[in-house]
């Protein structure tokens, strides 16, 4: 991911500043709600661990148009920038400021009523990037109850999670998510199922195997052409070899 860029990085502070500082930076504007167009528009993801704490401004029409962008900036996402993005979002958020008061005061208990907001998947992941186990454990939970893929990268990076209760928590949704109606979601995250492979913090080759095993069914096999043709060498190759492997299998 590219860093924020400084247009972008000032609407982001603007966000967070006082009533006066913002009419005086954006005269006749009565609302901040536009700059988080600006910041959709943008794409620049890397302004996403900058809006987790406006998930929880008092204001409603605050909160709902920070999880609409999260959403879009989420979805904007290549499979390879979601370690960098669980990285960062810790950085943002180590140290306590007045932006960050509120986040880092989140409780489990609390993780459930984002399910209120708009983009639910994008906002859980991004609470699953939490500093605190209890409540990533809780986001992991919540983000289980999912069923149409877009949980599927949050889950997979919390299996290599520094608490083991998290790791077991998202192993047990991984587990249940091996069948074949989602091999495609599968396939289209498989640069995080590779990175398991050099992940320590847990033995993941039973899980990665059984993941790459269901790739190589009768059923799945057809989602390698759309790897072969894809622009990413990395990908290209790792089709072709799962190719073969079902070939042989």
């Amino acid at each position: 991911m590219k860093k924020v860029s400084q247009r972008t990085s000032e609407i982001i502070q603007s966000l967070y500043a006082s009533g006066g500082f913002w009419s005086a930076l954006l005269p006749g504007q009565e609302s901040p709600l536009w700059a988080f167009e600006e910041i959709a528009k943008s794409v620049e993801t890397a302004a996403i661990p900058h809006l987790a704490s406006l998930l929880l401004d008092p204001r409603q029409d605050v909160r709902e148009a920070a999880a609409r962008t999260v959403g879009a900036l989420v979805a904007a996402l290549a499979v390879e920038d979601y370690a960098q993005l669980d990285q960062t979002t810790r950085n943002e958020w180590a140290y306590e400021s007045t932006a960050t008061s509120n986040w880092r005061r989140l409780r489990p208990s609390d993780v459930r009523r984002f399910w209120q907001l708009p983009s639910s998947a994008a906002t859980l992941g991004l609470i699953s990037f939490h500093g605190s186990g209890f409540v990533r454990e809780a986001a992991v939970n919540e983000l289980a109850n999912l069923c149409d893929g877009s949980e599927l990268p949050f889950l997979l990076l919390r299996l290599n999670d520094w608490d083991g209760t998290v790791r077991e928590s998202a192993a047990v949704a991984v587990l249940h998510r091996i069948r074949p109606d989602y091999a495609r979601h599968f396939f289209r995250n498989l640069w995080l199922i590779d990175r398991l492979k050099n992940c320590g913090r847990s033995q993941h080759m039973p899980l990665v195997g059984s993941i790459l095993a269901l790739l190589k069914e009768p059923d799945a096999v057809g989602l390698l052409p759309e790897g072969i043709a894809s622009r990413d060498r990395w990908l290209r190759r790792q089709s072709y070899r799962l190719g073969e492997l079902s070939e042989d299998g």
